[in-house]
C-alpha cells in the first residue's frame, strides 16, 4: 500500500458518526429525559400531598390539645344526651391555618378547602359513644376526615 491510499484509507476511517447514529442517540437521550421529567412531576405532587396531609395532622392535633385544656362545662365543650351530638367549627378566618394556599393564616373572609369541625358527645345511660358517666367523647374531623377522637372527663 502507497503513502496515498493509506492517507485516504484513513480519512475514511475517521469521517466521524453517521447521521443515524446522532439521530438514534439522541431519540435514547430524549426517552430518558421525558422519564425524569415524568418522575420529577409525580414526586412535586407526592410533597404537595404529604405536605397538605401534614398540615391537617398538626392543626387537628393543635386544636386537641386546645380542646382538652378547656374546663369540662366550655360553651364549645357543650353536647346532647343523644348519640347524634353537637358539632361545633372553626371559622376559617381564625382558625390558624392558611385555608386558601396563599401563604397568608387567618386572613380576613378567608376561604378555602380546608375546614375543621369537633362533636361533642355528653354521656347518657346506653349512648353507642359514650360509656362513662361524667365524661364526653371528643371527635375531631378535618376535611371531613376523622382525625383524633378523644374522652374527657369532669373534673372532680
Amino acid at each position: 500500500m502507497n503513502a496515498k491510499q493509506m492517507e485516504t484509507t484513513k480519512e475514511k476511517n475517521e469521517q466521524g458518526f453517521s447521521m443515524i447514529e446522532v439521530i438514534i442517540a439522541l431519540s435514547i437521550f430524549a426517552v430518558g429525559v421525558l422519564g425524569l421529567v415524568a418522575m420529577q412531576t409525580s414526586v412535586i405532587k407526592s410533597n404537595r400531598s404529604s405536605r397538605n396531609s401534614t398540615e391537617l395532622i398538626t392543626w387537628g392535633a393543635n386544636t386537641a390539645d386546645r380542646l382538652m385544656s378547656l374546663p369540662y362545662s366550655s360553651t364549645n365543650l357543650l353536647g346532647q344526651t343523644d348519640d347524634v351530638g353537637i358539632t361545633y367549627g372553626a371559622l376559617q378566618g381564625s382558625d390558624g391555618i392558611d385555608n386558601d394556599g396563599d401563604g397568608i393564616v387567618d386572613e380576613l373572609n378567608e376561604s378555602g378547602n380546608l375546614s375543621l369541625t369537633w362533636t361533642v358527645y355528653d354521656y347518657f345511660a346506653g349512648s353507642a359513644f359514650v360509656s362513662e358517666p361524667n365524661t364526653k367523647k371528643i371527635r375531631i374531623m378535618v376535611n371531613n376526615n376523622l382525625l383524633f377522637e378523644f374522652v374527657k372527663a369532669q373534673d372532680i
